[in-house]
Formats: structure tokens, C-alpha cells, sequence
């Protein structure tokens, strides 16, 4: 696993996944936060201090999937998994200081998304926030 563009862990160990996680968490992020609708646009805003450029990416995943395995090892298991991944889609560039983007979004009632500001060339996670949508979710 990559957390925050900048640690690593091997996923099955638990002890360092979480060891990175709370280094990661006690540095200072970008305050970043997305509102919108369903099927219209989400509004992105951002404030920080980092130095550079970074990419602002939307993340839209899906929120749960069951899948019932008809062959091979797990042949007749239901397999649950969540958040999985749908599309990334760069919607544009932060170059410093407060800055305000939007973007299109069409999703599903099962469906969420992310933002995550990046520092270019693949660098450290910034910020992010989960998106906030209209109709009372306020968790997707």
C-alpha cells in the first residue's frame, strides 16, 4: 500500500499500515473540501501553502459490489467489496493559495467520490475530502 504518496506498507501488515497512516495523519494537509449534485457538478475548493504545481483529481467509485463465484478457488463463495474504483478523472491544476474548480459528476445513488490534490509527477497526497452530495448523503 501507498499512503500519501510518500509511505509504504505491505497491506498484510497491519502493524506498519497503521504505523504509516498515523505518521501520515500528524502531518499538516491542504484543506480541500467538494459539495455538489448527483448528476450535475461537484464544487472543489482549496487553500494551502504547498510550493509547485499539483493535479486535482476526482475519484467516483462504487460503494458495495456482491459477487456470487461460480468457478475455481472460491467457487460458490459470496464475496463482498467495497469502495471499489470506478474512473479517475484530472480536472485541473493547483498553482498555489486559495483556488475554487468545478466539475461534472453523474453518479449513482450506490456510488461516492473523492478529490485528492497531488503533487505532480505521481508526488505526496496534499489533500482530499470525500465529496458531500445533495438528497441527504452526506457520506458518499
Amino acid at each position: 500500500m501507498v499512503i500519501d504518496g510518500k509511505r509504504e506498507a505491505v497491506g498484510s501488515n497491519r502493524g506498519d499500515v497503521l504505523a504509516a497512516m498515523k505518521a501520515s495523519a500528524a502531518e499538516p494537509k491542504m484543506a480541500v473540501t467538494a459539495h455538489g449534485k448527483r448528476d450535475s457538478e461537484i464544487a472543489v475548493a482549496f487553500e494551502g501553502d504547498a510550493e509547485g504545481s499539483a493535479a486535482i483529481w476526482v475519484i467516483t467509485y462504487l460503494k458495495s459490489h456482491v459477487t456470487e463465484v461460480i468457478g475455481g478457488e472460491n467457487k460458490g463463495k459470496t464475496l463482498a467489496n467495497h469502495n471499489i474504483v470506478r474512473a479517475v478523472d484530472r480536472i485541473g491544476e493547483w498553482t498555489g493559495g486559495t483556488a475554487n474548480v468545478t466539475a461534472p459528476v453523474r453518479l449513482g445513488a450506490d456510488q461516492g467520490c473523492v478529490v485528492l490534490v497531488q503533487a505532480d509527477r505521481q508526488g505526496p497526497v496534499l489533500g482530499a475530502a470525500r465529496c458531500t452530495l445533495d438528497e441527504g448523503d452526506a457520506r458518499s
